[in-house]
């Protein structure tokens, strides 16, 4: 039924023939841990205060357009707190979770890059002056976090759920890839 070579892999390893390893899913799905509840929770707080912090007490105080010595201060000033949240997993996870956190926070604040430059190209290209920008920014950038989770939750699911997901996620993923070499 199995292959010899999926048996021989197994045995090599030390491991039982299950469905996990001949890439059956597994059914079942685990995205919130009982044992990570307070991370989860400290997460869904600081996200929430500094969402706050960020909307009621800075708007208060600074009303008009950033200069650019503020907007450096304020970025570093999110970045000190990613860099204190990263201080908790260090903590409460271990080294090799704070790293693969950093790296998954550098990585998202440098792919952040690309979408300045879309919108600083959408605001000069309709001349939208600089106090009607906050608004458009905000709710762009909770529609992408809301929507990354909906599908980061949605295609987790799937893969492991789905065993079929895994060939349509990789077609899509070779079809892009040919697409865009064909295209260059």
């Amino acid at each position: 039924m199995y292959s010899l070579d999926l048996v021989e892999y197994a045995a090599e390893k030390g491991e039982k023939l299950t469905s996990s390893v001949i890439g059956v899913p597994d059914r079942q799905v685990t995205f919130f841990r009982q044992g990570d509840l307070d991370a989860w929770v400290l997460l869904g707080v600081a996200f929430v205060v500094l969402l706050f912090i960020d909307l009621v007490v800075l708007r208060k105080f600074f009303p008009k357009d950033l200069t650019m010595r503020q907007a450096v201060v304020f970025t570093l000033m999110w970045v000190g707190c990613a860099g204190v949240f990263n201080c908790y997993i260090l903590l409460r996870f271990g080294e090799a979770a704070m790293y693969q956190w950093m790296s998954a926070y550098v990585l998202e604040w440098l792919l952040s890059f690309d979408n300045l430059f879309v919108f600083h190209t959408i605001f000069e290209t309709y001349h939208t002056p600089g106090y009607l920008r906050h608004k458009p920014l905000f709710v762009g950038i909770l529609g992408a976090v809301f929507f990354r989770l909906a599908f980061l939750f949605i295609g987790e699911y799937l893969l492991h759920v789905l065993y079929l997901a895994h060939v349509i996620f990789g077609a899509i993923l070779i079809w892009t890839g040919v697409k865009c070499a064909w295209d260059e």
